[in-house]
């Protein structure tokens, strides 16, 4: 009993921590990890309070039935999210290939999954426990990286799915950024079709709004301009004075940039001495500000993120994609937020791996023996 009262109040803390976490500011992945500790503690609560009656559920006969049936479940799920994860990145892979062709962009998928099953299934067969120090060594660290990537990964898409879970339509927003799409010859794509949807969706609930579309030209790619999204949104019903346009942006980083500047020209007259050149100024500025983003919803996280980092105050809202590119796209957003946080990881890898030579060099020394057994 003791136990799961321990385990309750931790459950307990960890959720104030994680709704404290989520009010003041839930764009990193913080809220993914105290959401996953939560409910561990939550789970590990109820496991030791089952065990300590559980004289008293055997007692109860269909109780009992239904409390180890939903426990047997749960583990059972548990065990087997490791192999379904393979199973469904690989059949993702093939689909997205299969209707569009072969292709770097396509196969992220497919390789992620092949990584998988490498690590899941040949890796094991190489470490060879018999191995020499050197060589468990090398194994030790290539798994602990592998299995930090897959957990950052997953820490990832559990925070990117908190963080489409607001308040429908918002409340009183003042602008919705709506951030640009490719084009497929001379036809909107469904991306950008979806996403303007959303924008005029959110109007309706906030008609003072006023929207911001981004995307400008890029030399390798065609994708659909600002000035057409706009004439899009003013076909739809929104009057052309109420749609800010940046024609310079080409990637999610200068489109939030140039989102910020054309905000901060049209509220001019608020600044009221404010340097937003700074990362305090800009924080004040837009602290009573309310803004939404508006994209597909693999693409939200990392928008947010790189908002959050140009001191931009915002939500997201995501709109549907085919799953199998879904998937393709969401590797790839991992991958950019791999790019955006790097210093990051390879620092706190650094210290696994510096932590791992100190244990080492702390066998060597003290256990001369074990030189005997460096390579086999």
């Amino acid at each position: 009993m003791i136990e799961a009262t321990l385990f309750f109040v931790l459950f307990l803390i960890f959720l104030g921590i994680f709704l404290l976490v989520y009010k003041i500011e839930h764009r990193n992945l913080t809220v993914g990890i105290l959401l996953v500790i939560t409910l561990l503690m939550l789970f590990n609560s109820a496991r030791g309070l089952f065990s300590y009656y559980s004289d008293t559920i055997d007692a109860h006969l269909p109780l009992a039935i239904t409390v180890k049936g939903v426990t047997g479940f749960i583990m059972s799920v548990i065990g087997f999210v490791p192999t379904a994860m393979v199973l469904i990145t690989i059949w993702y892979g093939v689909t997205v290939i299969r209707k569009e062709g072969l292709g770097s962009q396509n196969a992220r998928t497919l390789g992620f999954g092949i990584v998988l099953i490498a690590y899941t299934i040949i890796w094991p067969l190489i470490g060879g426990f018999n191995s020499g120090i050197i060589f468990q060594f090398i194994y030790g660290i290539v798994g602990t990286c592998v299995i930090y990537l897959i957990a950052l990964k997953s820490m990832y898409t559990l925070s990117s799915i908190i963080n489409l879970i607001h308040k429908k339509g918002g409340k009183d927003l003042d602008y919705l950024i709506v951030m640009g799409a490719g084009l497929r010859g001379d036809k909107v794509e469904i991306l950008m079709d979806r996403r303007l949807e959303k924008v005029i969706e959110l109007r309706e609930l906030n008609p003072g709004a006023k929207v911001i579309v981004t995307g400008g030209w890029s030399e390798d790619e065609k994708i659909i301009t600002p000035a057409e999204m706009a004439q899009r949104l003013v076909e739809m019903g929104i009057p052309e004075s109420e749609i800010l346009i940046d024609n310079d942006s080409t990637d999610t980083v200068s489109d939030i940039d140039g989102a910020k500047a054309l905000i901060i020209g049209d509220k001019a007259e608020s600044l009221k001495g404010i340097d937003v050149s700074t990362d305090k100024g800009a924080k004040l500025f837009f602290k009573n500000l309310k803004i939404a983003l508006v994209t597909s919803n693999y693409h939200v996280f990392r928008s947010l993120i790189v908002a959050k980092k140009a001191k931009v105050k915002c939500i997201g809202y995501g709109t549907q994609v085919r799953t199998d590119y879904r998937m393709n796209a969401f590797i790839r957003e991992y991958l950019h937020y791999l790019k955006l946080s790097k210093n990051l990881h390879i620092t706190l890898l650094c210290i696994f791996i510096a932590v791992g030579i100190m244990l080492i060099s702390f066998i060597l020394v003290n256990f001369p023996e074990a030189t005997d057994h460096l390579f086999y």
